[in-house]
């Protein structure tokens, strides 16, 4: 993961830590796509939006549509 070093299915980034998660913009949350993503206080944040798709893009993560939305 070039932009994300260390970032697995399973494991963090590598400098992520207790203090800040480089996919929370540094906030002390855990923004991991495969751990519970982006909180719900979180979801109209474009930032943290744009650093969780490319999270999941680099992990080859691809969301389901939801059943009964449409566009």
């Amino acid at each position: 993961m070039k932009k994300f070093p260390g970032l697995t299915r399973e494991e963090c980034a590598s400098a992520c830590s207790e203090k800040g998660c480089v996919l929370a913009v540094g906030r002390p949350f855990c923004f991991h796509p495969c751990k519970g993503g982006v909180p719900k206080a979180f979801k109209d944040d474009p930032e943290a939006q744009v650093l969780q798709a490319d999270a999941r893009a680099a992990l080859g993560i691809k969301l389901k549509p939801l059943e009964g939305v449409t566009a």
